[in-house]
């Protein structure tokens, strides 16, 4: 899974575009869009392995799309060039589910997930559920350690996404919630409003 770059901890970053969370749940059932870009793991995809419905892949063009949105022949964005998806499959219903968490990043796929370990000089793929804290995992900006792995059960939409070819490729999970803010008070002189938008150099 990937340690991938330019957002704050295990969310997106400012150029994720206004997701709320009825935006949130829209996308959860396959209808909404979603941009952004995140720390993300590298995760190596099988069939019978499955993404959650949030999961976010970068497509050929930088932008970001659900797992729940993404259609067969799209082409996305892998470690080392892209990927054709061959196969999308959705389940529902209880999932067991593996939690994985570095310093910069998150990732929850389902327990049988295919992940890159880095273990003395080599690369090797391994079922999520089968990862301890402390182990090395394979991340965009290099290698990371596991701070925290944890496995719950959840009633979650599921995919398995087949990809040729069989490359590991980046993927993070859209926060469940996010937090309001609001940008500069517009004054109510118009006048003002212009000059309140004029470059401030030197002042």
């Amino acid at each position: 899974f990937i340690d991938s770059a330019s957002t704050t901890n295990g969310g997106v970053s400012a150029g994720f575009k206004g997701t709320s969370q009825s935006r949130a749940m829209k996308a959860q059932d396959g209808r909404s869009k979603a941009r952004g870009n995140g720390h993300s793991y590298i995760s190596s995809n099988s069939p019978t392995r499955c993404f959650l419905w949030n999961t976010l892949f970068q497509d050929l063009r930088g932008q970001f799309i659900l797992a729940s949105e993404v259609q067969p022949l799209a082409r996305l964005q892998g470690r080392c060039g892209d990927v054709l998806l061959k196969l999308v499959k959705r389940h529902e219903g209880l999932q067991q589910l593996s939690i994985l968490t570095t310093l910069h990043a998150n990732l929850t796929v389902t327990a049988s997930h295919r992940v890159l370990v880095r273990r003395g000089d080599k690369e090797q793929v391994v079922p999520a559920y089968s990862l301890q804290e402390g182990e090395d995992v394979v991340c965009a900006r290099g290698v990371a350690k596991l701070l925290q792995v944890r496995q719950e059960q959840r009633e979650v939409s599921v995919f398995e996404l087949a990809f040729e070819p069989d490359m590991p490729l980046s993927a993070f999970n859209l926060p469940d919630d996010t937090i309001l803010t609001k940008g500069f008070a517009m004054p109510k002189n118009t006048a003002q409003w212009h000059d309140a938008r004029a470059p401030t150099h030197g002042r």
